[in-house]
């Protein structure tokens, strides 16, 4: 990537794959990596710092000084439609790794627009968005709110990564920090089928 951009300096570089995610949590935690332990010694090689030279920092994560991952960046994997990255966040909670939660609208399918990780949003999805946004109105909340607090309901997510195309909609989304989501409505989230009941 870095040649085919004509070695442009990145200041970072995602993952959306929940999985390899969590490998990148797994294998950070074995200590004194060599290449016969793998995937770890592979990620120390190939992802820290000191691999990319001044030219990026390594693939949704950040290392400290002990070549341990301190912090994560989850894509599209934690929000009211997706919530297959509940592995990773719990593998680093236990770890004391920080998430970044970048998605967290679907790639705007929530706020009305109509793809999916970059694909067509299939007919399932469009109607458990629009599921969504009809039990937000019953509480009377924006779905951007509702959304933005489900996002940082896990305690190890410490920032969120929100897509704007205007003025106006980052200043709604600021508004939307202060908003109180009754408990009530993840009760009734989980009642229609619109959470799994293991999220607390």
């Amino acid at each position: 990537a870095l040649k085919r951009l004509n070695k442009v300096r990145h200041v970072g570089i995602g993952v959306n794959d929940p999985n390899f995610a969590l490998k990148i949590v797994e294998a950070s935690s074995v200590p004194n990596p060599s290449p016969s332990s793998s995937p770890r010694w592979w990620i120390c090689r190939n992802l820290s710092p000191r691999s990319w030279r001044g030219r990026s920092k390594p693939p949704s994560a950040s290392f400290n000084k002990d070549m341990m991952v301190d912090t994560l960046m989850l894509a599209g994997s934690w929000n009211l439609l997706d919530q297959s990255g509940h592995d990773v966040l719990v593998a680093c909670q236990r770890r004391g790794i920080d998430v970044h939660n970048a998605g967290i609208f679907a790639s705007g399918l929530l706020v009305g627009g109509d793809t999916v990780r970059y694909a067509p949003a299939s007919r399932e999805m469009v109607e458990r968005a629009r599921r969504w946004r009809q039990l937000c109105q019953k509480y009377g909340l924006k779905i951007q709110a509702v959304a933005i607090a489900f996002a940082f309901m896990p305690k190890v997510v410490k920032k969120i990564a929100v897509g704007v195309s205007t003025v106006a909609e980052l200043e709604q989304n600021v508004s939307c920090l202060a908003c109180k989501v009754p408990k009530q409505l993840w009760v009734d989230a989980k009642k229609e089928g619109l959470l799994p009941s293991k999220i607390k």
